[in-house]
């Protein structure tokens, strides 16, 4: 998985995102969170909850740099399209948000144009995806360095009850699906939750994670049959 992308690339996960009308204020944009385990306890030694925890932690931590890119900056509008610019002084790359309104929410992209890194940008995607206006539901699509190529994808959602639901999959440079990692927090404040790892698309679980804010269990599959088993 690219991490600086892991996922990344969020969930898992919460949107706390509030959008609105292109009409008024510019909307807004706040990476979604994942949360793990509240502790990978030392009596963990598959690292089980380390591993669920850092799935989490990375994925917050990722998309809120791609967020954080929008702060600061003054959004200008034409028609149901804002979008944000900004040229870093020292290499000349050119980053530009884009946020068009659509039924119930926002199609967003992030685009480059410059070089970076010793790579070279031009209108390379970057990331793109859609928000709810809500923040309840979204599906975000990270790209590998200056390629078309997805390094990893996220779509989550939010019941009435308040669990969020989230798949990430995560890509080769050749397409072809890695792992797929399916998170759900039953309840974001006292830390509970289950992830199930994939190896490849949705098909033999390799590792299942659930956690409550006292501990968890963990268990891990060969060929669909669980081979070995604890708890922390």
């Amino acid at each position: 998985m690219r991490i600086g992308m892991v996922l990344t690339l969020a969930a898992f996960f919460a949107s706390c995102s509030k959008s609105t009308s292109p009409g008024g204020t510019a909307p807004t944009l706040n990476a979604p969170t994942l949360s793990g385990p509240v502790s990978s306890a030392s009596a963990d030694t598959s690292k089980a909850a380390y591993l669920a925890d850092s799935i989490a932690t990375t994925f917050d931590f990722t998309a809120g740099e791609y967020v954080s890119l929008l702060t600061g900056h003054t959004g200008s509008q034409s028609g149901s399209t804002w979008t944000w610019s900004y040229t870093d002084p020292q290499t000349g790359l050119t980053i530009t948000w884009t946020a068009t309104s659509v039924s119930n929410g926002y199609d967003w992209k992030l685009v480059e144009n410059g070089t970076s890194s010793g790579i070279t940008f031009n209108n390379w995607t970057a990331l793109n995806g859609y928000e709810s206006s809500d923040g309840k539901t979204g599906n975000w699509t990270l790209y590998y360095p200056g390629i078309t190529q997805a390094a990893d994808s996220a779509a989550w959602s939010t019941d009435a009850n308040g669990t969020l639901s989230g798949t990430i999959v995560a890509y080769s440079t050749s397409g072809a699906i890695a792992n797929t990692f399916v998170f759900t927090n039953d309840n974001i404040a006292n830390h509970t939750g289950d992830l199930k790892i994939y190896v490849g698309p949705v098909s033999t679980t390799y590792e299942d994670i659930s956690w409550t804010a006292s501990g968890g269990t963990w268990t891990i599959y060969y060929d669909g049959v669980a081979v070995s088993q604890g708890s922390w």
